[in-house]
């Protein structure tokens, strides 16, 4: 009796730590496509700051010759 009762628990931790480890394993993986994503997000947005400071200086340029052309507020 105690050898079967001694199985099962066996079986039982086994089954326990069988779980915990696809868990584990689900959590990282998981983990690994987030921070992935992640990466992705950060990647886009850099890309997104430099066309954005582009476009600023592209502004500012436009502005500085419209100010100082005949055809500019300023000249009228």
């Amino acid at each position: 009796m105690r050898t079967a009762k001694a199985s099962t628990d066996a079986q039982a931790l086994a089954a326990l730590h069988s779980g915990y480890q696809a868990l584990l394993d689900d959590r990282a993986t998981h983990t690994r496509d987030v921070l992935a994503e992640l990466t992705a997000v950060k990647a886009e947005l850099i890309a997104v700051r430099q066309e954005n400071a582009r476009l600023l200086l592209e502004v500012g340029a436009l502005r500085a010759q419209m100010g100082h052309s005949p055809e500019g507020p300023n000249h009228s």
